[in-house]
């Protein structure tokens, strides 16, 4: 009687187990492959927001690309492992994050008929598809918007005439400098009555003295990406390091476009764009295809309006109020 039961009992195990293989087998596979690296403060964010949107509903799979550490040179030997992964695991869906994944890996991914979703995608996503809208693709943008952010640093205090935009000399970068949105292809600009400048340079050095020079000729530091920088004996500097030494050296107060660069350490804030929210709008996008949509018949999307993040900290080190209006509508981080 005894053995009848186990026997029973390891047949039902044996059961489960073969269900649950077959369960796996049929598992929705998504596989994320990132512009750059999980350790980056964007990458990890946007990986929180497709984790918390899709956890539950496919498998997630995800490929450094790492492109922000590397050298140019070896950007091309990354997209060949990256579409290699896609071969290796035959995904349902491939999620591309930021403009080298889709600009080195997009082709690739519809060239197998896989349904394709972006996000963090700064520039426009034809120009990385030979000025032609491809079919089988759609995404979310990223907008930081320029003239939200002077009337926000306006409100704090109308002198503020002379603000300079700081960023590394990457892609992105160079995407802000030239699209209309932004710099138009101009170092200055004015804007609202406010002279604007942008300064973009992988060399430390070279940032560092110009936020030296920026103590006496500008009112206001705005931070964009500084991911690719690197020192005089070319060694890379990670970007809180960066943001860690502005912080410590700038007189003046420095305001950021993005979340990761907020804190006691870092910038005020601002109106910044969040990667956990961009990750799960894309992974809406993906549920929605994954529902029986599809990619081409779904608009590409906008993450613009920003979210007030504001660190108390960083606040207190400058010596800045912010407006009585504003305050209730912050989220403070620290």
């Amino acid at each position: 009687m005894q053995s009848s039961k186990l026997g029973l009992n390891l047949w039902v195990v044996m059961v489960l187990i073969f269900l649950s293989a077959a369960v796996r087998s049929n598992e929705i596979k998504v596989l994320v492959i990132e512009s750059y690296n999980k350790e980056f403060y964007w990458d990890a964010s946007y990986r929180q927001g497709i984790i918390a949107t899709l956890g539950d509903r496919a498998s997630i799979h995800f490929f450094e690309m790492d492109t922000k550490r590397l050298s140019p040179a070896e950007h091309q030997n990354r997209a060949r492992a990256a579409i290699a992964s896609i071969d290796d695991l035959q995904p349902d869906i491939v999620m591309l994050g930021d403009d080298n994944a889709l600009r080195l890996v997009g082709k690739a991914v519809l060239s197998r008929g896989i349904p394709l979703v972006f996000l963090g995608i700064n520039g426009n996503p034809r120009d990385y598809f030979d000025g032609i809208a491809p079919v089988g693709i759609t995404g979310v943008l990223e907008r930081p918007l320029l003239k939200r952010y002077l009337l926000f640093v306006r409100k704090i205090n109308p002198e503020w005439k002379n603000i300079l935009v700081l960023f590394d000399n990457s892609v992105t970068s160079q995407i802000y400098r030239n699209s209309p949105f932004f710099f138009a292809g101009k170092d200055h600009i004015k804007i609202l009555g406010v002279n604007v400048e942008i300064f973009l340079s992988n060399s430390y050095e070279a940032l560092q003295t110009k936020i030296k020079q920026a103590q006496t000729d500008h009112d206001v530091l705005f931070l964009g990406g500084l991911n690719t920088l690197r020192d005089k004996h070319n060694q890379y500097i990670d970007p809180h390091t960066a943001v860690k030494w502005i912080n410590r050296q700038s007189e003046i107060p420095m305001f950021g476009f993005w979340r990761g660069t907020v804190g006691k350490d870092g910038a005020i804030g601002g109106y910044v764009i969040d990667g956990f929210s961009m990750g799960a709008q894309a992974a809406r996008l993906v549920m929605a295809i994954l529902q029986g949509g599809s990619a081409s018949g779904r608009k590409i999307e906008w993450q613009n309006k920003g979210r007030l993040i504001l660190s108390a900290s960083a606040l207190r080190r400058w010596n800045v109020v912010i407006p009585k209006e504003l305050q209730n509508k912050a989220e403070y981080i620290d």
